[in-house]
């Protein structure tokens, strides 16, 4: 296992197994924190990028992010214009666009952001990945922000699934159930439930999920709705985020994995 470095501060690791090459990022951030928030975006996704050219990867080997961004309802906009101008200077539309949560969040580093990735370099037929569309969002695109729905991990004996940040959004784009919290979890799940559906998983395949909640005292409705979906309780971490709009106030993301034997 390699550990990876940028300057004097430790990002990540990096692994072989598989036949593929793994590297999981976490804390990257800008150089300068007083940066206008679209530079210090343009800067992390750059650092990003340095980072995997020192494991042999790219950009376009990203399966997954996260971006933790303060203060998100006054820049979101701005951010995900520099995320898809960065993405296509790298051609990355082009092929596979990783799944993504983006979330409001604060750090002691005091910057605008910090990211967190994981990358996967294929040197072996038996592991590929590929992007899993919602049967019931229209693609994230459509409204200006670069994502998947989900990936998909396939590797010898294993399917793991990615399912991005989700929230109460319909066919349109447009924010569904406005003011009601539990409206907008029930739409939420049923939404990933459709996705995993669509890989033959189940929520009874999930290996982990955080539950984004803009209120604190929204949190309780959360396990209710878990126990009647038959989710243990502790494959989820529940959390108080700002999501990226003002009139969402729910996300989750879920990973979950399927055997499928030796090749």
């Amino acid at each position: 296992m390699d550990t990876i470095r940028l300057g004097d501060a430790v990002v990540g690791q990096a692994f072989q197994d598989g036949g593929a090459r793994y590297c999981v990022l976490g804390g990257v951030g800008p150089r300068d924190p007083a940066a206008p928030p679209a530079e210090q975006a343009r800067i992390t996704l750059l650092r990003m990028e340095e980072a995997l050219r020192a494991q042999g990867m790219e950009m376009k080997d990203l399966v997954r992010t996260w971006f933790f961004l303060d203060d998100i309802l006054r820049w979101y906009g701005d951010f995900n214009e520099t995320r898809t101008r960065f993405f296509q200077s790298r051609e990355i539309f082009e092929g596979f666009v990783p799944a993504s949560t983006g979330i409001g969040g604060a750090n002691h580093f005091g910057s605008a952001l910090l990211a967190s990735g994981i990358a996967v370099k294929s040197g072996s037929p038996d592991v590929a990945v590929r992007e899993v569309p919602s049967p019931m969002q229209c693609p994230a695109g459509n409204y200006g922000s670069s994502f998947s729905r989900a990936a998909e991990l396939a590797g010898p004996g294993f399917r793991r699934l990615l399912v991005s940040g989700t929230a109460s959004i319909d066919t349109r784009g447009i924010t569904a159930h406005v003011g009601h919290v539990e409206d907008q979890m029930k739409l939420t799940f049923r939404v990933v439930e459709a996705i995993l559906e669509s890989r033959g998983m189940g929520f009874g395949d999930a290996l982990r999920g955080n539950a984004y909640f803009r209120s604190a005292r929204h949190a309780m409705a959360m396990e209710p709705t878990l126990r009647g979906l038959g989710i243990p309780r502790e494959r989820f971490l529940i959390s108080r985020n700002t999501v990226c709009r003002d009139d969402l106030l729910f996300e989750m993301e879920v990973d979950a994995i399927r055997q499928t034997g030796p090749k």
